[in-house]
C-alpha cells in the first residue's frame, strides 16, 4: 500500500497530514531540495518516497537529496510537495495544472 492509497483510506490518517502539512510549511524536518528553474523547494524525503516507487529509489541512499526539475517553477513544485506533505491545495493550482500534471508524471506520482 502506497501513501496515495493510504491518504483516501482515511482514518487516522486525516489526523496525521494536517501535523505533516504544518511541519513542511515550518520547514521542519526537511532534508532535501528540488532545484527548479527560479529557485528551489524543500522536502521530506521519508515522506517523498512514500509516495512514488520511484523517489524512493532515487533518495534511498542520498544523504542530503538533491533533485533538479529544472523545466519547472518553484510556484508549481511547491504547491505538489505542500499536497504530498499533507497540507491543503493552493487556489492557484488550476493556473499551473498544465505544468503540474506534467511533474507528477515525471515523478511517477
Amino acid at each position: 500500500m502506497n501513501m496515495l492509497q493510504i491518504r483516501n483510506s482515511g482514518d487516522r490518517f486525516e489526523q496525521l497530514m494536517p501535523m505533516l502539512g504544518r511541519l513542511w510549511a515550518d520547514e521542519q524536518f526537511l532534508d532535501g531540495e528540488l532545484i527548479c528553474s527560479d529557485g528551489a523547494v524543500g522536502f521530506s524525503s521519508l515522506i517523498l518516497s512514500c509516495y512514488s516507487s520511484y523517489l524512493h529509489h532515487l533518495l534511498l541512499d542520498a544523504e542530503q537529496p538533491v533533485v533538479s526539475l529544472k523545466d519547472f517553477s518553484t510556484a508549481s513544485v511547491r504547491q505538489v510537495i505542500q499536497v504530498l506533505h499533507g497540507g491543503e491545495p493552493a487556489v492557484s493550482v488550476i493556473d499551473n495544472s498544465g505544468e503540474i500534471l506534467q511533474l507528477l508524471k515525471i515523478l511517477e506520482i
